[in-house]
């Protein structure tokens, strides 16, 4: 009788300890991993992003960005412009230091919500699943549907160039990616594009640019890396086809 309860015994502590191995850390516990996973992470990259709060929902984590420059309307970012500029964000991280934090979403089979505010109190939103961030680690252009993301940064940015008062504008301004260059055409009466030359538009338009863009050259850098060279301005008669253009490099723009 003895050997049999103590074979009952035995078989008992193999069960308990195949069921406390089964059960693993508790979910607070995992909570608090997370949480502390992801402040980890948020200290890191707030010594370079301080507009960057990175933190936990158990199972889910925030990825919350506030834009500081009024260029941007966080109400015309698409997902495919919020993809790649956080691809080319998430992957200058060091050591991509990130990904712990990515696996652990995943164990818990949570997501990452990207919310972008702009100084307008819009916000931008969308979900992306663990591995579509460890997958942006080391996106390629290739990867990241680069026409998609031309696309909406024509939306993104098409609104944003200032006009001199002294141009009366006959319809909207509009942006394309055209030639290597984020090119506005600026519709106007004949009589603003007759005697007008390239150097006018320089005079006109250089240092608004470069007010504008004064403390874009991180952003500017990106839109190199998709063959974007600068900004061309085009005023275009709307009642024939004469038009006017000059290109801004950007290093004329970001030149002292």
């Amino acid at each position: 009788m003895n050997k049999f309860l103590e074979i009952l015994a035995a078989v008992g502590m193999v069960l308990l300890t195949i069921l406390l191995f089964a059960c693993g850390p508790s979910q607070e516990q995992k909570a608090q991993e997370l949480t502390d996973a992801a402040a980890a992470v948020c200290d890191s990259v707030q010594q370079t992003y301080s507009t960057v709060v990175i933190e936990a929902e158990y199972p889910n984590v925030k990825l919350n960005v506030a834009l500081d420059d009024s260029l941007f309307h966080a109400e015309l970012i698409t997902e495919p412009v919020a993809n790649f500029f956080l691809a080319k964000y998430i992957q200058t991280l060091p050591g991509n230091n990130a990904k712990p934090l990515m696996h652990k979403v995943k164990e818990a089979q949570g997501a990452v919500q990207l919310n972008v505010t702009d100084l307008y109190g819009k916000t931008f939103t969308a979900e992306l699943t663990p591995d579509q961030v460890i997958g942006l680690f080391t996106a390629k252009n290739t990867q990241l549907s680069v026409p998609a993301v031309k696309e909406g940064l024509e939306t993104l940015l098409g609104t944003q160039l200032e006009i001199p008062a002294r141009f009366k504008l006959a319809g909207e301004v509009s942006a394309s990616v055209e030639g290597g260059f984020l090119e506005y055409e600026v519709p106007v009466k004949a009589i603003d594009v007759a005697n007008l030359t390239q150097g006018n538009i320089v005079f006109y338009h250089e240092q608004l640019l470069k007010n504008q863009w004064k403390n874009l050259s991180y952003f500017a850098y990106m839109l190199k890396d998709l063959g974007i060279d600068g900004i061309r301005i085009v005023y275009a008669d709307v009642d024939s086809d004469k038009k006017v253009k000059q290109a801004f490099p950007w290093r004329s723009i970001f030149k002292e």
